[in-house]
């Protein structure tokens, strides 16, 4: 698959530096550190040369470290564990969705704002995400900002596997159609 091709070529559990940006808001993890989604833009290969890219990704961050804003661009370091192309589980959900991987970050430069009309709708998501959390219980807001916001990071497990097993993750993949209901 495109989508998830140039990650692949990386090796599972090695240390790279990444340029990201981050697409939602940070979620708690139950490790106390917290998750978020990111865009992964270019990586620092073996070499010290930088590969462009492009997958999103769930970016794990340990509580020592700042949580980023959605729209922020990132100088981060850590190890990238691709999700499989198998058909069981998270990996399934994660594959139809496009997510490519996870980072598991254990450095991080100095946030930046990312300039333009992308960055600026990222803040408006997360400013709807937040409206949702306050006003309905966890579960419901998680589903309602996969559904109507393509964030996806506050999708409960279980209700993502089943996503996956009914062949239906794919509604949760913000598109240009989610797009298009929502400004008709």
């Amino acid at each position: 698959d495109a989508a998830h091709a140039p990650e692949r070529a990386l090796p599972s559990g090695a240390r790279y530096a990444f340029f990201a940006e981050c697409l939602s808001a940070a979620r708690p993890t139950r490790s106390g550190g917290f998750r978020t989604e990111l865009r992964l833009a270019a990586v620092r290969g073996p070499r010290g040369q930088w590969c462009t890219l492009g997958s999103t990704v769930y970016g794990y961050f340990p509580r020592s470290l700042a949580a980023p804003a959605p729209g922020q661009q990132l100088a981060i370091a850590g190890r990238y564990r691709p999700f499989g192309a198998d058909t069981s589980g998270f990996s399934r959900y994660a594959w139809a969705t496009r997510l490519a991987g996870r980072l598991s970050v254990d450095s991080m430069g100095t946030p930046t704002a990312a300039p333009g009309l992308a960055a600026g709708l990222l803040r408006l998501r997360a400013a709807c995400i937040r409206q949702l959390q306050a006003r309905l219980s966890p579960e419901t807001a998680g589903l309602a900002a996969a559904l109507l916001l393509g964030d996806r990071t506050g999708l409960d497990a279980e209700v993502a596997q089943r996503f996956a097993a009914s062949g239906t993750a794919h509604v949760v993949a913000i598109s240009g159609g989610h797009l298009s209901v929502l400004l008709s």
